[in-house]
């Protein structure tokens, strides 16, 4: 192994923020180094069979944030079905004109659970 050759390739992702992997090959095993955006984020050893993760970058505030935005969702979405089952209910003894503006609710509420299926 050139270790010299393996630091400068190491300085190259750092330098420009490059994305690749790295094999470092020693007697008996693989360490295998993962760069996105110019940092490691996950290191890797390969013994024979056996493979083993050393390290891996993990953005909790990323992961927290996704888990919240996914929850606003669900209470967003029961939030709709809520106010469709009422517009259901009332639509059962409405006049003509509360049947179109009833109607005309419904289908915006139709639009917004798609859009917040599709998310």
């Amino acid at each position: 192994m050139n270790l010299h050759l393996t630091n400068v390739v190491r300085k190259l992702f750092v330098t420009f923020k490059g994305d690749g992997v790295v094999h470092r090959i020693y007697k008996g095993f693989t360490m295998t180094y993962v760069y996105a955006q110019g940092t490691v984020r996950k290191i890797v050893e390969k013994t024979g069979e056996n493979t083993r993760v050393i390290y891996e970058y993990k953005n909790t505030l990323l992961e927290l944030q996704h888990l919240f935005q996914a929850r606003d969702v669900e209470r967003e979405i029961n939030r709709v079905y809520a106010e469709i089952d009422s517009l259901l209910d009332t639509r059962k003894d409405a006049t003509v004109d509360q049947l179109h503006q009833i109607d005309e609710t419904l289908a915006r509420h139709q639009k917004r659970l798609f859009e917040l299926e599709a998310y």
